[in-house]
């Protein structure tokens, strides 16, 4: 269990409530902190994972813990800015589309380890759904700081990214249901 690939992704679990308490009680000037941390802790999830591949460290508990922290970031983050009141209006759409694929996928992956079901691995267009969502909601952090653009930077990746959201979850969900038959 503990080894750097490991202990990073454990590192960036216990960096959300982190984000949460400077982009919370930090207000602006918690802005761009909040954003730093949550950087560093989505080049972890990169990190982790290539480390794990190049040491041979690859484990059990790193396959199960990489996508929990991963979820567990973006997803506690868009409910801060949903408190936050960064995403008005029609923007509350994506973040709950993200939110709902988040956890359809994870039921998916619980029930087929429950029945000793293969893992089905993460593909090249939820690894790209990850960086686009972790681009918006780097932007969204820091919105309201550099200028009008950003904000609106900011949505425009937030729907792009849960348009694929929605995308690789339907490939998930398939896959699923293939190896399930």
């Amino acid at each position: 269990m503990t080894n750097l690939p490991n202990t990073l992704t454990i590192l960036r679990i216990a960096a959300v409530p982190v984000i949460v308490l400077l982009a919370v009680f930090g207000g602006q000037a918690g802005s761009y902190p909040a954003a730093a941390v949550f950087i560093a802790a989505g080049l972890t999830d990169w990190l982790d994972g290539f480390l794990a591949r190049r040491l041979k460290q690859e484990s059990v508990i790193g396959a199960i813990l990489d996508p929990i922290a991963d979820k567990f970031q973006v997803s506690v983050t868009l409910l801060v800015l949903l408190w936050l009141g960064a995403l008005p209006g029609w923007n509350l759409a994506p973040a709950l589309a993200i939110l709902g694929r988040e956890i359809i996928v994870s039921g998916l992956r619980e029930g087929m380890a429950g029945m000793n079901m293969p893992r089905i691995s993460s593909s090249f267009a939820a690894k790209s759904k990850t960086v686009f969502q972790m681009a918006a909601l780097t932007i969204l952090l820091v919105g309201t700081l550099p200028g009008a653009w950003a904000p609106q930077v900011g949505y425009a990746l937030l729907w792009f990214a849960a348009l694929m959201s929605i995308w690789t979850g339907f490939i998930y969900l398939r896959t699923a249901l293939v190896t399930l038959r």
